[in-house]
């Protein structure tokens, strides 16, 4: 097992460099969850807010047919 004192410089550059891929890569689908999240919220809300709206007809339209 190599210890950290007896890496080279580019060694331990090269580590650096691959953790900085990986958190990289994990921040990117973090991102894209995030982003797919906010789609599926906004198709909630319009459909929750087009649900509304035609309850509120129909009421409104029973109302005056009443």
């Amino acid at each position: 097992m190599t210890t950290q004192a007896s890496l080279t410089s580019e060694a331990r550059i090269s580590r650096l460099e691959g953790a900085y891929e990986q958190v990289n890569e994990r921040l990117g689908g973090l991102s894209q969850s995030v982003s797919d999240l906010h789609k599926e919220i906004r198709t909630l809300y319009l459909f929750i807010g087009g649900s509304w709206v035609t309850l509120m007809a129909t009421m409104i339209g029973l109302y005056v047919a009443g």
